[in-house]
């Protein structure tokens, strides 16, 4: 199946985040954007985030998510970390215990790898060692 552009700047590819909207040329989605746009980022210093983005894909992609609100609402909805996992990630962080900060480790890859709408894992264990 081919990608099926959607608006000037935005495509669909099923190849891509499960063909969840993205920018054409680009692995970016709309709902990163929004993300961004959500927590008080105007538009012009998106682009200081996401640098390989221009202004007009950027007001592209938040023209879309105004015409498609519900849709990528369900896309931010099915990504976001739960609570617990970001919990767990701070008692991490505030305690010095080794033991526990390696089990935490372990929990959130798991967590990461399995909910992903990638097949591709973020932490694949043949590179356990060499990149993470």
């Amino acid at each position: 199946m081919k990608a099926e552009t959607i608006s000037r700047y935005v495509t669909r590819n099923p190849e891509i985040l499960n063909g969840e909207p993205i920018i054409i040329g680009t692995r970016t989605s709309v709902r990163a954007i929004v993300g961004l746009w959500r927590l008080g980022i105007m538009p012009k210093e998106i682009i200081n985030h996401l640098t390989h983005l221009t202004l007009a894909q950027v007001f592209d992609a938040l023209s879309f998510y105004l015409d498609h609100q519900a849709e990528i609402n369900k896309y931010i909805e099915k990504n976001q970390v739960p609570d617990e996992l970001v919990n767990t990630l701070q008692s991490w962080i505030d305690e010095d215990d080794t033991e526990e900060q390696q089990e935490t480790g372990e929990c959130l890859i798991h967590a990461l790898d399995e909910d992903r709408l990638s097949e591709r894992k973020l932490f694949p264990t043949e590179l356990k060692g060499l990149t993470w």
